[in-house]
């Protein structure tokens, strides 16, 4: 049954250029300097909600609410974007006009096709290529065997399309482009160990597969679920741009009419033999009690998350971001006014798999608050070919 009280939207996000997504890293890291800075694939989802709240107080055509730049009225800002940026703890997704997004994934417009990350159930052949035939997981006197999986050749980190019939790797659709600096005060003044290398990355216009060059005009998508009367259609009036990154990069963002959901977009994964499973869809934070699983291929990235407050910040440019949330709730009341990052939490990345009962597992991975944010989502795949 459709809900009319909100409308879904197809969101698309073209990077003008280069571009930088740096999640957890930063120059300084635990007191140590990291001279060596390369963009993550994808942005974190809290990032992009950000860029959303952001873009319907700038578009909402009531200056009594924001004007030159700032929040006019916090009450009424508020109901159009929530009172607070995500937290960890959160159980309800309460942010005003917003009811969801989904999980990032990538748009080849020429194509017509949307690529998602691949199970990570396939070994690397070399560098370039990958192996096509899946592992399989079973299970002899207590212990569980990988059938064929060799350590030293690596799982491979594959994207897919919708009917799993097209496999790229990462080095098909990205290309890095390093960026040597010096960081200097605002004084003009280099800073002690201001030496850098960061990489950042960009969309390939091109991939070649046997011997064949395959124009691809790539771009980042998401669905994105809005009050229904909120029109955020972009087909007549053209693209928006918009801000996005470590580095606030420029991207024209496009929406048009969702025809499907998420779940319905998800890859076709081939089915293990002996086992059903999970395949994240999305990076998924999961309580670390919470393991009902019997096994699991998964790696997993650390997450943080800038904390805000409708009602208290002044300064949306002024973020530091050497102060994290653990200075205490003196330091936090003392300096309310202040945007500071998270502390440290790790999420099980995209393309992970588990193995077990599936309505078991379940119940690690359905947060809501989570879910609705485009994290913990994921496809069950039953053995022998059927998915519930």
């Amino acid at each position: 049954m459709t809900d009319k009280s909100t409308k879904k939207w197809f969101v698309t996000l073209k990077p003008a250029e280069k571009f930088f997504f740096g999640g957890e890293q930063t120059y300084q890291k635990e007191g140590k300097t990291d001279y060596f800075m390369r963009s993550n694939y994808f942005p974190q989802q809290t990032a992009v909600l950000g860029m959303i709240r952001y873009l319907l107080l700038k578009t909402c055509g009531d200056e009594t609410v924001f004007k030159n730049n700032r929040i006019q009225n916090k009450d009424k800002a508020a109901e159009w974007i929530g009172e607070k940026s995500f937290r960890i703890d959160d159980t309800e997704f309460n942010f005003g006009k917003i009811k969801s997004l989904s999980p990032l994934f990538i748009h080849c417009k020429l194509e017509n096709k949307h690529f998602f990350p691949r199970n990570k159930e396939y070994l690397n052949d070399d560098e370039t290529t990958f192996r096509s035939e899946m592992l399989q997981l079973s299970k002899k006197h207590a212990h569980f065997n990988l059938q064929a999986y060799e350590a030293k050749e690596g799982l491979a980190d594959l994207l897919t399309d919708q009917a799993d019939k097209t496999q790229v790797t990462y080095n098909d659709f990205f290309v890095p482009c390093q960026q040597v600096g010096i960081r200097k005060n605002y004084k003009g003044v280099s800073q002690e160990g201001a030496f850098y290398i960061q990489v950042f990355q960009k969309f390939k216009p091109f991939r070649h597969k046997a011997n064949k060059r395959i124009k691809q005009d790539l771009h980042f998508a998401f669905l994105l679920e809005l009050d229904a009367d909120l029109d955020f259609d972009t087909t007549k009036s053209g693209p928006i741009f918009v801000m996005l990154g470590g580095e606030q990069q420029t991207f024209a963002l496009t929406a048009a009419k969702a025809e499907q959901n998420f779940e319905e977009l998800q890859p076709n994964y081939k089915p293990s033999v002996e086992y059903d499973k999970l395949v994240l869809t999305s990076d998924a934070y999961v309580d670390t009690s919470a393991t009902n699983w019997e096994f699991s291929i998964a790696s997993s990235i650390n997450f943080r998350f800038l904390e805000t407050q409708v009602q208290t910040n002044g300064n949306y440019y002024g973020i530091d971001r050497n102060v994290k949330s653990d200075k205490g709730s003196t330091y936090q009341e003392t300096n309310k006014k202040i945007i500071t990052h998270s502390k440290k939490f790790e999420l099980y990345k995209r393309g992970s798999v588990f193995y077990g009962d599936i309505a078991k597992m379940r119940t690690a991975f359905d947060l809501k608050a989570f879910k609705s944010l485009g994290y913990n989502h994921y496809k069950p795949i039953e053995k022998n070919g059927n998915s519930k």
